[in-house]
């Protein structure tokens, strides 16, 4: 059962309209748009709050925030985070690092002191896996599908249409390769032993301050899952591994193409912004639960998301934690806005918005 054009109209103006005021009307705080600003407002907004008692403060949907393994099963549907005291403030996890291109910073404002790369770690001690980004391909190992899987349409896309072409062995050179190798084991590799990029005992993975999740838990679901989790345009709790793969690779069979768009802050504590893009020529076929599947025809336009990283390493150079900062709306909006009319300008607005649970409500 498709999900009404009407419900899911009304929804997105209701829920816009009241987090537009709470931002730009209650507290004045508007700025141009840009590919962060809603993150940067949504960090306003939460240090406003945190000024309220927590019984006034509202409950306003800004961050999509994936449900964990383990509160899955009893979830009715999506986390809305509260903003109020309870909830950790977006600085506290070191985002505002990624809005000063000048100094980076460390959770609590001050400037890092990390050394410079080639101070932090000699060169001839650097893994395979940050001069090439298809290193992992080359492994023997568990894979899912009992080979490597094929990356050339995505490599065709980012040789072709990248807008950075980073000096091989720089910084940012080194970053790209170390993220896309590291995407390569957690898409494809079914054994976390095998994962090379990762410090297994300490790997951790989190999504705009949600749920934090392990390797182990990230193969069961998905990075899809534990990127995207409860939306109105898509069900993690619905949606397998494979299944969420499919998702996007048959929306955008010309490839998902990735590429490093600046480095803030380099090892062990590195900075950095990215930019995620493709063309939808396929058709997207999302499942909502309760009976519900999303099916949004091609737009054939581009689909481009922004959004920021912060990733620990150890002296190894395998990655310890990682939190990623971006709008999954940004990337659904687009997608369906044939749709769902108000959706591209939800997007526009890089305002995040959750329907489900109002959906089920309704149902």
């Amino acid at each position: 059962m498709l999900a009404s054009t009407s419900q899911l109209s009304s929804h997105c103006c209701n829920r816009r309209d009241t987090l537009q005021g709470l931002i730009s009307g209650r507290w004045g705080v508007h700025k141009p748009c840009d590919e962060l600003n809603w993150l940067e407002a949504a960090v306003e907004l939460r240090s406003r709050l945190a000024q309220l008692p927590i019984e006034s403060a509202p409950h306003v949907p800004i961050l999509s925030a994936p449900l964990s393994a383990h509160s899955m099963a009893g979830s009715q549907g999506a986390l809305a985070l509260p903003l109020s005291l309870s909830s950790p403030s977006l600085e506290s996890l070191g985002v505002r690092s990624a809005f000063d291109s000048k100094a980076s910073l460390e959770p609590s404002g001050r400037p890092s002191k990390a050394a410079p790369f080639d101070e932090a770690w000699p060169q001839d001690e650097r893994p395979d896996y940050l001069w090439d980004p298809n290193a992992v391909l080359n492994d023997k190992c568990a894979w899912r599908k009992g080979h490597s899987p094929d990356y050339s349409v995505a490599n065709n896309k980012y040789a072709a249409e990248a807008k950075h072409r980073w000096q091989a062995g720089s910084l940012e050179d080194l970053v790209s390769n170390l993220v896309k190798n590291w995407e390569k084991e957690a898409s494809h590799k079914v054994k976390g032993k095998e994962w090379r990029t990762v410090d297994m005992p300490n790997y951790t993975f989190s999504t705009n301050g949600g749920a934090v999740y392990t390797a182990a838990e990230m193969i069961e679901i998905g990075t899809y899952n534990a990127l995207i989790g409860e939306h109105a345009y898509y069900s993690a709790q619905n949606t397998g591994f494979e299944e969420s793969h499919d998702c996007f690779r048959k929306a955008l069979p010309t490839g998902f193409a990735w590429e490093v768009t600046d480095v803030t802050s380099g090892p062990p504590r590195v900075s950095f912004k990215w930019r995620h893009w493709g063309t939808m020529t396929g058709k997207l076929v999302c499942p909502l639960g309760l009976g519900r599947t999303l099916e949004a025809e091609p737009t054939f336009r581009e689909v481009e998301i922004f959004g920021m990283c912060i990733v620990d390493l150890n002296k190894a150079y395998q990655i310890t934690n990682i939190e990623v900062f971006y709008d999954p709306h940004q990337l659904l909006g687009a997608m369906v806005e044939d749709f769902c009319p108000l959706a591209s300008k939800a997007a526009e607005s890089k305002f995040i918005i959750d329907l489900l649970p109002d959906l089920q409500q309704n149902a």
